[in-house]
């Protein structure tokens, strides 16, 4: 399976059971050189979710969103020195699906207005037009306005699309000192950690003080299947802080946190201090 660029964002909308607003991620990734997308949204007053994806043409409010948090990626291109107008002509039709006599005003606007859209869109579009002998380039556009960006969701699949189940990057926060905050985005990398120190590490953090649980679990964004699940909440060995949820990506899939907190569990010889669970 060939997997090109991926992007994710939170996103927002409003429940349609209790008018709340409802938090939701929406997620765009080639794949095969076929655009794939998906959204996944939950209200926390009411408990409801709803949950859409799918292949092909990106959804609008999809990509204006992704747009809106990641900002979007500008495309021009005119064909290269010595492409045969005739090839020229036929890419464009092929690839904007646009009839014969909008071709010469599709090139025009390629060299000057260019195509806008999120990283996933462009690259895939700048592959197509390359093999059909176009000279291509990318460029971001404006920054992101960090704005909430509130969009309608569907009824769709009856379980959550995750993340990796559609072959999107993963990103969590870190373990983070005391006092630092909930800790930097890292991305999730199953396989990353060295075999013989899963069991150990996973027993440290599963050992730490609870500072805060959630009273259920909340989806795997690891899960390539429906019904795996992580805890929700936060816990502490008095120096470090970390997401519940750390334990299950260790002991589970091997993903390694940052290498500056796996030497700090080393240090202590994988062994609680007093007054944590261990």
């Amino acid at each position: 399976m060939d997997q090109g660029p991926g992007v994710i964002a939170p996103l927002f909308t409003t429940c349609t059971r209790c008018g709340a607003e409802a938090g939701y991620h929406a997620g765009v990734c080639v794949i095969d050189g076929v655009l794939h997308w998906s959204v996944e949204g939950g209200c926390e007053v009411c408990g409801a979710g709803e949950v859409g994806c799918g292949r092909g043409e990106v959804p609008g409010h999809v990509s204006a969103a992704l747009i809106a948090a990641h900002g979007e990626v500008v495309l021009r291109a005119e064909p290269l020195p010595g492409t045969a107008a005739a090839r020229a002509f036929k890419t464009v039709r092929e690839v904007f699906g646009v009839p014969l006599a909008e071709v010469r005003g599709r090139l025009r606007a390629l060299a000057a207005e260019g195509e806008r859209g999120t990283e996933p869109e462009t690259a895939l579009l700048a592959a197509r037009l390359r093999e059909g002998g176009f000279a291509v380039t990318l460029e971001a556009g404006e920054p992101p306005t960090g704005d909430k960006r509130l969009v309608p969701t569907s009824p769709g699949r009856s379980w959550p699309a995750n993340p990796a189940a559609h072959g999107l990057p993963v990103r969590t926060a870190a373990p983070a000192r005391l006092g630092r905050g909930r800790g930097r985005e890292v991305p999730l990398v199953p396989g990353s950690l060295p075999e013989e120190l899963r069991e150990p590490l996973a027993d440290y953090l599963a050992a730490g003080r609870v500072l805060v649980v959630a009273a259920g679990p909340a989806s795997d964004p690891l899960a390539e299947r429906p019904y795996e699940f992580v805890r929700v909440g936060r816990a502490t060995d008095g120096t470090w802080a970390w997401d519940l949820a750390w334990e299950q990506w260790v002991r589970r899939r091997g993903c390694a946190p940052p290498e500056e907190f796996v030497r700090h569990v080393e240090a202590r010889g994988f062994v609680p201090p007093p007054g944590t669970n261990g």
